[in-house]
């Protein structure tokens, strides 16, 4: 199908006498379209009608707004959000810095406690030095006998402080010195517990009368090896220790 549209040319009003018109394919005003090109011309109409209605529609909300108002206004917006955000940066590196000295006093701290317990603990095993050494403890065997009352002693934090306490490594309970219920001093230790249980380890107090008892531990063979956990065991054999005839290891 086809379609005739006239459009008036520039040199219509002056045409030769109007007889020089068009002949059987149209005049000079006269353009045919096909049904395909009217309707892309009227797709093409109605997409800008869809557009300007589009237009219109978002400059609606901004009628009677005062364009210089409107950018002040947006300006003040913009740096109001920069502010914010660099206040927000600032603070999240101050609480990063208040974080890691927070971390460094609690690690300064905690070795502070560490040094004292240390201190207190070698308090406590100074009056154990002490008092095997008053009951007469062999040079040769006093840091095994040692590490053996060791192990009967804590310390007890008190009102006035901490104290050495003597209690059952076993049963993690205070140990008493007599049927009264006296709670066990270093000393009881040493004298009931320890000089009691390795009578050889202390002087005068050996079945020889004097120093300790030799070992039977067997011949030229190479030395046993006795764990340092094992108290029971290598404080049975001090004396195989003492004549080399036995090892502690770990």
């Amino acid at each position: 199908m086809w379609f005739r549209i006239h459009r008036p040319l520039a040199d219509d009003a002056g045409g030769a006498g109007g007889g020089g018109g068009a002949g059987a394919g149209g005049g000079a005003g006269t353009k045919t379209y096909t049904e395909e090109e009217v309707a892309g011309l009227k797709a093409s109409q109605q997409q800008l009608l869809d557009e300007v209605k589009k237009l219109k529609g978002m400059t609606k909300a901004y009628e009677g707004l005062d364009p210089e108002k409107a950018r002040t206004a947006l300006a003040a917006l913009e740096d109001a959000e920069r502010k914010k955000a660099e206040a927000q940066g600032n603070w999240q590196a101050l609480e990063q810095q208040l974080k890691a000295r927070h971390g460094e006093e609690l690690g300064t701290r905690e070795l502070r406690i560490q040094k004292l317990e240390s201190a207190l603990q070698r308090r406590a095993h100074s009056a154990l030095d002490s008092e095997l050494a008053k009951a007469g403890c062999l040079p040769q065997f006093m840091d095994l006998v040692k590490l053996e009352g060791q192990r009967f002693l804590r310390l007890k934090e008190m009102e006035e402080g901490f104290v050495e306490e003597v209690y059952d490594p076993e049963t993690k309970t205070p140990l008493v010195a007599d049927g009264q219920g006296r709670p066990m001093s270093v000393a009881d230790l040493v004298t009931q517990r320890l000089k009691g249980k390795y009578p050889d380890a202390f002087q005068g107090s050996g079945s020889s009368g004097g120093g300790a008892s030799k070992s039977a531990a067997g011949g030229g063979g190479a030395p046993k090896v006795i764990a340092s956990t094992n108290s029971p065991e290598f404080l049975a054999s001090v004396a195989d220790v003492a004549a080399g005839k036995a090892k502690v290891a770990g």
